[in-house]
């Protein structure tokens, strides 16, 4: 099975972070992913935790649209989450290990895969959960979205039920639909298109940028 580009590079800022660490990537774009079952319009966004027959919560990928206020040649603090699980008034900070972002008024989007284990962060079926997103004053948050990451469960050959997977693999293959839809996109927009290795190519050269 061929690598995915974009997928390859999230390993490689997953390897210049602590372990266990929250970790973000950034590209060009004005739209959550459609696959965020969670979205809203603005920087905070609430919902209830669905049913969990399926599996446990392990983590969070968190999406926000971004912009600057003005245009100018400096650096801004990168957006980052606070969620907090308002049924056990229990609330947490989660900065990603990344530098700060260049401010321009073109839009980004920005997704940060948070390992609530790690953190000891719980949340169950029913519980009511905020996630708000913030960002330096010349940074606005246009929109956001939450994606769950669920270890599904498994019988074993001896009848027990045990978990399996990782979130790790969950965020990893939530990663490829990005450039799977970025690509389609561009296929229906023409020939300006930017498939999945100029999509990881794109983020590479802003990564570089940065430093």
């Amino acid at each position: 099975m061929q690598k995915s580009p974009l997928k390859e590079l999230w390993r490689g800022k997953k390897g210049l972070s602590k372990a266990d660490q929250p970790c973000a990537i950034f590209l060009p774009g004005s739209e959550v992913p459609n696959w965020f079952s969670h979205q809203a319009i603005g920087s905070s966004i609430s919902f209830h935790v669905p049913s969990l027959a399926e599996g446990e919560i392990q983590g969070l990928l968190i999406c926000a649209v971004y912009a600057a206020k003005d245009e100018n040649k400096a650096t801004a603090s990168a957006p980052f989450a606070i969620v907090n699980n308002k049924t056990r008034g229990h609330q947490e900070t989660f900065r990603p290990t990344f530098r700060p972002v260049p401010e321009t008024c073109e839009d980004h989007y920005c997704v940060c895969h948070i390992p609530l284990k790690s953190y000891g962060f719980e949340m169950e079926s029913e519980e009511e959960i905020e996630v708000s997103i913030r960002a330096g004053h010349a940074i606005e948050v246009s929109k956001c979205g939450v994606h769950l990451l669920l270890v599904p469960n498994t019988i074993n050959e001896y009848g027990s039920l045990v978990e399996y997977s990782h979130s790790e693999t969950a965020a990893e293959d939530a990663l490829d639909l990005i450039c799977v839809k970025r690509g389609r996109d561009d296929n229906e927009a023409g020939p300006s298109n930017e498939t999945a290795e100029n999509c990881s190519k794109r983020l590479r050269f802003e990564s570089e940028a940065q430093e």
